[in-house]
């Protein structure tokens, strides 16, 4: 059983893009009433992803490195959506094998070891072969900008990395261009995690775990969840 007594907080980017992971934290929250406290993560998620996600990825980390030492009884799970994703992934990510980001620093140590877990959808920088993957998305495919394969390897136990079929986002191929219907099928798909049931699955993949490092995460006291 994950006790989250008194400061468990949700973080998420943008009203239209954080609404994905929203119900994530609605479903959380309901596990544990009184619990949970959601917050956006302030920055400018627009088409100006350099500047913009550089931002984010600064935002998530102080704020995570300044949370732990201020209170370090707290833990983290992260949830994104899109643009909040590579933001996320980003920030977890090794400076030197991040997009954007790349001179914002680093989580410290402590902040890292208090990710308990992270729900990421329509990752931009998703990875095909990443054992942390969840949905019907093709393997040999990758997003606009994949990530370099196990740049997330440190958090690989504690990440889960929705993509389905044919989202343009997280599933890239050049055939997506070739007319308007299949621009609009690959849109489509990018915001299915409204509906396909994702969103139910998120809130299990945070707080239900099989390894033993899991299992331990499991036990601890306190649990702040940044969206």
């Amino acid at each position: 059983m994950l006790t989250l007594p008194r400061d468990y907080r949700t973080r998420h980017r943008g009203a239209f893009e954080g609404a994905a992971a929203l119900p994530v934290a609605k479903d959380i929250s309901k596990a544990r009433p009184g619990e949970v406290t959601t917050e956006d993560l302030d920055y400018p998620a627009d088409t100006n992803v350099k500047e913009g996600g550089t931002r984010g990825v600064r935002v998530l980390i102080d704020t995570l490195n300044v949370q732990t030492e201020a209170c370090p009884d707290q833990k983290f799970v992260l949830l994104g959506y899109s643009q909040g994703a590579m933001v996320i992934g980003d920030a977890l990510a090794d400076a030197k094998t991040r997009m954007i980001g790349e001179t914002t620093g680093a989580l410290t140590q402590e902040a890292a070891e208090h990710v308990l877990a992270v729900v990421l959808y329509g990752d931009p920088r998703f990875e095909g072969q990443e054992t942390f993957n969840v949905g019907s998305f093709d393997p040999k495919l990758g997003g606009i900008m994949p990530r370099q394969l196990g740049s997330l390897g440190t958090y690989a136990e504690r990440i889960r990395d929705f993509c389905v079929e044919g989202d343009l986002v997280c599933q890239a191929s050049l055939a997506a261009g070739e007319s308007r219907e299949a621009v609009d099928s690959a849109q489509e798909q990018h915001v299915a995690y409204y509906t396909n049931g994702m969103q139910k699955e998120g809130p299990n993949s945070s707080s239900t775990s099989s390894t033993p490092k899991q299992r331990k995460l499991r036990q601890l006291d306190e649990l702040e969840v940044v969206l």
